[in-house]
This record gives structure tokens, sequence and C-alpha cells, in this order.
């Protein structure tokens, strides 16, 4: 016999058995006799000693009797022959079972069916029509529903073919329906065949039944074969494939392995395909090895408080694109996993991991050549919880994830989590799908965290997301990144968190914008090397909404955000970039080694820019007519913020300073005290390294720990190549928490810092003015005047007030 997997779909004919899977069968070993032979307690007794074949129009029950321990016992045995059991014809009194069955193993006895050499095994109801029972074969079953839990029963096919064919009612397999039933199919085809209702192939349990059956297994096995289950049925026949269903306490397996080949399709009827692995209440294995599956519909695992467990190993392929295409884990309170490794494939149009409350999943994608390829959008904790692995860690090579869209804690209660680890870990959203909200629409490919759920995405030791959206139409979402809430959730309800760690590690949005906070809580953290690349987007926004939360966080040695602009604490249209008021509270820290190059930072309303030891790499604006607020803070605590480029400071803008001591790097990093650094951005052609200080910008100056500032203390705590205000008295300077001894005064100037350099520097001079009561802020500018001396001096030459250059 010769068996190649190719399975494309299978015709029944005059009832014998006609497969056209695109496999080459050749049936027949040579010239040797033609036989069926029955021992033990089987009824009707089935012998074809020289003809070659059996037929008949009643059910074929073996294990009648004997008890346990009679499984090779009751037996028939169909070597180079035709075993065919028919509808019952002739009249049917009502209620009279008018199927066609075969039953192996019951209450009474074990028993074993070995189809081998060419044979065929044929259970056909086609006759008349009107039937209301359909035709199957039942492998360790009590006949009566509910009955005494069965004995053993097993069949094997090999080097063979067999069908089940039903006009009316259901084409069936039940594999362990009441005990413990196995299958084993070698070089064979087997076809399961609704013409006018549904097909199934059933593992552990009845396909129904009003109540479980405990201790029902069912174990099945195709080895370089064929299974063909097809419902031709207009009417609403399903094609299911149950692995574990209506069973406690058991666990039952499908195998498909060494190239066989698995299809499970409706012709004629959308949305009635299925396969389910771990089904109400009971455990299911199935395992594809080097093989096929196919289904148009549905992929259950973990359905209805079962659980369930999909491997896919050595090449191994699941599409599961031809209808609807959605493969789900944790539905109905079930718990379930796939595993994608060793150069597996799977294909579908739409992921639920963790789809129902009190639901779980979990899709492990790692090894060379693995792939989860999903044509529209992946969401992971829908509204249970769920996890997605791409990759093992340091070492790992691969592991990839095409997807458009992937929501991370989708619903009100779920929680949702990615893992992208090692190098060549991948998930890649791309293009542009039919909008969720919009009928006709497009929207462009989207990563989006915590949208109403909690949802967060880790990606370590070298791995990499891509995010590359396709220009909507008809109105659609552009696409890009959002952490915390999104465009259809209620304000303020998710959370969500990204981490970027690790050198290698990137994130990258090529197109749309990035969103952090945009109505929910968001945070971002790039660590140790990581890389955030947005260049090409058109804004990234931190805290957009007024309920927003943002928080982004750049630190450590290498760490990056490369972006065009970046708005913190802004209502921002992420389409024109236009301010549309003022956002939420958004933080941007950068720290410890960490960069951000963008051509344009705008922090204003509740927006912070802070640092210590990070370098920013642009123009930045604090503050906006409009909004007003703004904060920048160079330490977190005390710490020195480089900026190349130039920083505005506008009226109601506030500049955070602590001072924690006198010594501001001594050949070592030491930063005792807050200073903003701004030189010149020796890429770009223009003139930079400017400070422009507004009217009203306020400078809010706190001691840090126990120190206390004495007596020729000096902070130069803004230096710049150039240093522009309109008047040192028109800025306000707040030294509430920074109040001097009796006897001293804070001095405020303009300094020569270097060579061509700048610097705002605070003094402690001798008091000369007398000092308030305890508890008064000291405010200099906006006409509080004779409180300290306010200057400029270069060279020791005190000058007028600044002029605006």
């Amino acid at each position: 016999m010769t068996l190649k997997s190719s399975l494309l779909r299978s015709t029944i004919i005059g009832g014998t058995v006609g497969l056209t899977f695109g496999l080459a069968l050749t049936i027949g070993t040579g010239s040797a006799r033609a036989q069926i032979a029955t021992t033990g307690n089987v009824a009707p007794v089935a012998t074809a000693p020289f003809g070659g074949s059996f037929q008949t129009d009643k059910d074929i029950t073996i294990g009648t009797g004997g008890g346990a321990g009679t499984l090779n016992f009751n037996r028939i045995t169909v070597n180079t022959g035709l075993l065919r059991v028919d509808e019952a014809v002739g009249p049917i009194s009502p209620g009279q079972f008018d199927g066609a069955r075969i039953h192996v193993g019951t209450d009474l006895g074990e028993g074993s069916l070995l189809v081998q050499n060419g044979s065929s095994l044929v259970i056909d109801n086609t006759g008349a029509a009107g039937r209301i029972d359909g035709a199957g074969l039942q492998i360790s079953n009590v006949i009566d529903t509910n009955g005494t839990p069965a004995l053993e029963g097993r069949v094997d096919i090999i080097d063979s073919a067999a069908s089940i064919t039903s006009d009316d009612g259901t084409a069936f397999i039940n594999v362990g329906r009441d005990g413990v039933g196995t299958l084993n199919v070698t070089n064979s085809l087997v076809a399961i065949q609704g013409n006018n209702g549904s097909a199934a192939l059933t593992l552990g349990g009845p396909g129904t039944a009003p109540s479980p059956q405990a201790g029902a297994q069912g174990t099945a096995t195709f080895d370089n074969s064929g299974l063909m289950i097809n419902s031709d049925s207009t009417t609403g026949g399903f094609a299911i494939l149950n692995v574990g269903r209506h069973a406690t306490g058991t666990v039952s397996t499908l195998n498909v392995i060494n190239g066989s080949t698995v299809v499970v399709q409706n012709d004629d009827a959308p949305q009635q395909t299925s396969i389910n692995i771990g089904r109400s209440g009971t455990t299911g294995v199935m395992n594809v090895d080097a093989s096929s599956v196919t289904v148009g519909d549905f992929l259950n695992v973990g359905r209805d408080g079962g659980t369930g467990t999909l491997n896919l190993t050595n090449g191994a392929t699941v599409d599961n694109t031809a209808g609807l295409g959605l493969s789900r884990t944790g539905r109905g309170g079930g718990n379930g996993e796939i595993n994608v490794r060793s150069g597996a494939t799977l294909n579908t149009n739409l992921m639920h991991i963790g789809r129902d409350a009190s639901g779980s999943g979990t899709v492990t994608v790692a090894d060379t050549g693995s792939t989860l390829n999903v044509s529209d959008t992946i969401l992971v904790g829908r509204s249970g919880s769920g996890t997605l692995n791409i990759g093992d860690g340091p070492g790992s090579t691969t592991g990839v994830v095409n997807a458009h869209t992937a929501v991370v804690g989708t619903n009100f209660g779920s929680t949702g989590e990615v893992n992208l680890s090692g190098a060549g870990a991948l998930m890649n959203l791309t293009g542009t799908a039919p909008s969720a909200s919009i009928p006709g629409a497009t929207d462009g490919a989207v990563l989006l965290v915590g949208s109403r759920g909690t949802g967060t995405v880790n990606v370590t030791d070298g791995a990499n997301i891509t995010i590359s959206p396709g220009a909507p139409t008809g109105g659609g979402f552009g696409g890009g990144l959002q952490i915390g809430g999104s465009a259809t959730s209620p304000t303020g309800t998710g959370n969500g968190t990204v981490n970027i760690d690790g050198t290698g590690s990137v994130l990258a949005l090529n197109g749309a914008f990035g969103q952090i906070g945009r109505d929910g809580t968001g945070v971002l953290n790039v660590t140790n090397g990581g890389s955030f690349v947005s260049t090409a987007s058109n804004v990234d926004v931190i805290g957009r909404k007024a309920t927003g939360d943002g928080t982004v966080n750049v630190t450590g040695a290498g760490s990056t955000w490369t972006s065009n602009r970046i708005h913190v604490g802004t209502d921002t249209n992420v389409v024109t970039a236009a301010l549309t008021g003022a956002g939420g509270t958004a933080t941007l820290n950068v720290a410890n080694g960490g960069s951000v190059t963008a051509n344009e930072i705008l922090v204003a309303g509740q927006g912070r820019l802070t640092g210590g030891g990070g370098t920013i790499t642009g123009d930045v604006t604090i503050g906006n007519a409009a909004m007003g607020g703004g904060m920048l803070a160079a330490g977190n605590s005390p710490g020195l913020m480089s900026v190349s480029g130039n920083l505005d400071l506008l009226g109601g803008s506030t500049m955070e300073i602590e001072l924690g001591g006198t010594v501001f790097d001594s050949g070592i990093p030491q930063f005792d005290y807050d200073r903003v650094d701004v030189t010149d951005n020796a890429l770009t052609a223009a003139a930079e390294g400017t400070v422009t200080i507004e009217t009203g910008t306020i400078f809010d100056i706190d001691f840090f720990g126990a120190f206390t500032a004495g007596l020729g203390d000096t902070f130069d705590v803004l230096v710049a190549d150039d240093i522009d205000s309109d008047s040192l008295t028109s800025l306000i300077f707040d030294f509430t928490g920074a109040a001097l001894a009796t006897g001293l005064d804070w001095d405020i100037g303009i300094v020569a810092f270097g060579t061509n350099r700048e610097a705002l520097q605070l003094s402690v001079v001798a008091g000369q003015v007398e000092v308030p009561a305890p508890g008064i802020a000291i405010l200099f500018g906006l006409g509080v005047a004779g409180l300290a001396l306010v200057r400029r001096r270069r060279a020791g030459i005190s000058t007028g007030p600044l002029t605006s250059r």
C-alpha cells in the first residue's frame, strides 16, 4: 500500500469507499483468499470464508457477553474483504432503531474489530428517506444512553479504508462513549459523511448526553492515514471532531502523526465545522506531528469547563481559515493550551486566548520555523485570562507570530500577557483589515494593551515587535500602539504595561502613532538597552485624554526612544498632531543612561519631563499658551538632564529643582543637585543650545534629604549656550521648600559658565533684606521684588535685565 498526505475531500459512491483525498492508495497485497472471521460473543455472526464480504441490515455488536478480559476473544477480523452494515429495511415500528451501527465493546463484554490488508468497512444509512437514526461506529459503548459503564473496545484499521455515511441523522464514530475505547488507523483512510445531518468523531464520552459519562475515555491514532469528517447538510448539520466530551476524570487523546491528514468541513453551510479539544468538563489532548489538520470555522481548545491541549510539532500544520476561522482557548470557562513547536504552523483568521470569564488559555510559539499566522485579530485575555508566549528566552532564535491586530486585556475583568523572549522571537502586526466599528471601513494594524482589562507585554532578550499599519479607508482607525484604554472603551477602564528590556529588544512602530495612557492607565518601560522606535509616526502621545494616566520610562545604558514628535499631557489629534486641549496625567522619565530623540517634545497640562542621567535630543517645550502647565525636573531625584537642541520654558510652566548638596560631577558622576544642560545638536545644521524663558515661568526650589544650603554655596541649575528671558524679575522663584537660616538670602543670576556658555545660578549670600516669618513662601518675579538679588553677571560684572533675543 502507498499513502501520501494531501487530503482534499471524500466521496461515498454506492455505499462503498471512494476516497478522493488526493491520496495514492493501493488496496490489496496479493492473491491471498479474502476472509471475515468471528470469534467469541458477536451478534450476528459475521463470516465470509469464500466470498470475501459480509453484509447485514442489522446492527453488529461485538462483546455481547463474557465480561472483562474478552477484548481479543470477542472479535471480528476482516482480511482483504468487505464488512458492510446497511440501514434496517422493511416496516419500522414507532421507536424502533432504523439506522446502521457497529458496537465494539459493551457493558456485557469487551470486543475488538480488525480491518486489514486492503479491506473495506462500510456503515451505510443512505436508503429510504425519512429515517431518524444515523449511521455509526461505537467503540466501547452502552447501547442505552447512560447505562452501566461499558468495558473496553478497540478497532484497528490497517492498510484499508472505512466509511460511515448517513442521509438521515448523524454519521459518527464514538471512541470510548461509555468506557475505554481505542481506534488505531495505520496507512488507511477513514471517511465520516453526513449528507443531510451532522458528521462527527468523538473521543471520550457521547456526542450529547443528559449527564457526563464518568470514566469514559477515548484514544485514537492516525498514522500515515487520512480522516475526512464532512457534512453536506444545508440545514445546520455540523462536521465535528471532539477530543474529550461529557466524560469526567479521564484524559482522551487524538494522535495525528507521520504524514497523516485530517479534514473537518461542511461544503454547504457556514459556521458548521469545529474541532473541540477538552469539552464539557473533560480533559482532551490532540497531538499533531509532521501531519496536517484542516477545519474551517472553529478550533476550540478547552471549552465549557473542559481542559484541552493542542500540540503541533515537527512541521505540523493546522489550517483554520477556510470558513470563519476562529481559534479559541478558554471558551465557556474552559482551560486551553496550544503549543506550536519545532517548525509547526497554525493558520487562523481570528484567535481568542482566554475567551470567556473564568476561562484561561496559553499559546506558545517557539523553535526554528514555528509560526502562528492570524489574518485578522488576536485577543489575548478576551474576557478571561490569556497568555501568548513567543520564543524560549536567552539563546532562542525563533518563534514568529504574524497578525493584523493584537489586543491584550480586552474586556472588563480580563487579564492578558504576551511574552516575547530571545533573539528572533517576533510579533509582526501589519496591513489593514475590516473595521470592527465602522461598516465598510478598514483599520490599520494595532497593538492595544489594556483596552478595558489588564494587559502586559514583555519584550526581552533580543525579541522584536514590529507594527506596520496600512492606510485606513472609510474613516477607519489608523492603527499603531495603544497602552491603556482605547477609542471604543469607556474612559479610564484599561490598564496596560509594555516592557522592552535588554540589548536588541525592539518595538518598532512603522507609521501611525503611539498612545500611552490614552484614556486609561498606560506604562511603557524601555530598559537595559531596549529600544522603542517610531520615527515614521506622526505623533506619540503620553496621557492623551483627561482620564488618561501615562508613564514612559527610558532608563539604563543604551535604552532609547526615537520618535518624530512626542506630546506629554496633551489631548492631541493623532492624525493631524493638532492640540485639542489638556490631556491627563503624564510622565516621561529619561534616566540612568537612557535617551530620547525626537524633532519635537511638548510637555504641557499635567505632563512631566523627568530624568537623572538621561539624554534628550531635539527641541523641548515645557508649557503651552492655551493649556498652560507642564513640568520639567532634571533629576528623580537630584541628577543631570542633558538636552541636545533648544529648550523653551513657557509662562505657567514649572522647573522643579532639588538641592541635596553642592557637588556636581567632581570627576565621577556625582550629582548632588538638579541641572539641565542644553547644548547644540551637532547632527543638525541649525544653531541650537538656547534656553528661552517666558514671563511667568515658575522655578520651584526645594532642599532634598537633610541638606540645607549655607553662605557661599552656589548651584548652576540651568546651563546652555545661551539663555534668553524678558527679565529675571518676570519669573517666579519659589523657595518655600528651600528656606535659609536667618541672615542669609538667595541670589539669582545668569553667569558665564566655561567658554561661551551661560548658567542660571542660585547662590547663598549674606542677608540684605528682612527675612519673612517662617512658613511664608519667598516668591521672586511678577511684581514681587526686593526679596533677593536678581541679576545677570558676566565675569563678575553685573548687567541689567535680560532682553529677549
